[in-house]
């Protein structure tokens, strides 16, 4: 991990979100997310989310300069208004766990913005 800018934390990926054949794919259920994604004839990679709380796609069109940050990398937003406003919508009558604010960007896609607890990555052997 390396932090890069002020305001977030870079996470590097082994494996470039940049020239997908087929991915990423996206599977969501429950408090899970995972994303999984090839790239040029190696294995697979997946980065999964647990504790997940919310996630949102954002077409490659319209990401900002941040999410362009998480090209192959998740990023960690340390001061998120997306989390600050789920939160200001649910407290005081529900008392959210802690989540962390991630995004991820693949090249030609776009990126994926996830409140969860915790993420990890695997390469497919």
């Amino acid at each position: 991990m390396d932090k890069a800018n002020e305001g977030f934390r870079r996470y590097r990926l082994s494996v470039s979100t940049a020239g997908c054949d087929e991915g990423p794919e996206v599977y969501y259920a429950g408090a899970t997310l995972r994303l999984r994604y090839d790239h040029e004839g190696l294995p697979w990679t997946t980065v999964s989310f647990d504790g997940v709380l919310a996630m949102r796609t954002i077409p490659d069109a319209t990401v900002s300069e941040l999410q362009l940050e998480a090209y192959s990398a998740v990023i960690e937003v340390e001061t998120s208004q997306w989390m600050n406003g789920l939160l200001g919508k649910t407290e005081p009558h529900y008392r959210m766990p802690l989540r962390r604010h991630f995004i991820i960007y693949f090249d030609h896609w776009g990126a994926v913005e996830v409140l969860a607890q915790s993420f990890q990555i695997t390469v497919d052997e």
